[in-house]
């Protein structure tokens, strides 16, 4: 089964995130922060194929995380798709230029979340 970290501070979210995923087949790491999913990432063990991570965040934001996933060529492969409230072109902007590959916007349709999962799958 593949594996998806999702990254939220709000645990009702999270389990929203992980219901609709495990309905699609897939294995939800769950984090309530960017700093300890990047530590976990960092360590090279178990990883997940693609995250989903919220842009606001307390401490790190997605942006600066997602920036950091980018920077470490063991995990800059792994996609990182943002799943978030915010929805202007500049956030849509801003997140491509931070090497997202992927824009969700809340709440979460799960045909939209299908959609996106299965443009990454391999």
């Amino acid at each position: 089964m593949k594996k998806i970290m999702v990254i939220d501070d709000s645990d009702s979210m999270l389990q929203i995130m992980k219901a609709l995923l495990e309905k699609l087949g897939y294995e939800a790491m769950l984090f309530t922060d960017t700093s300890s999913a990047l530590l976990f990432l960092k360590a090279g063990i178990n990883l997940p194929y693609l995250i989903l991570a919220d842009i606001i965040m307390p401490k790190m934001d997605g942006y600066s995380f997602c920036r950091a996933v980018k920077k470490i060529p063991a995990i800059q492969l792994i996609p990182v798709i943002f799943v978030t409230s915010l929805g202007s072109d500049w956030d849509k902007k801003h997140a491509k230029e931070c090497g997202a590959s992927g824009f969700i916007t809340k709440p979460v349709d799960a045909e939209k979340l299908q959609e996106t999962l299965k443009t990454f799958s391999w």
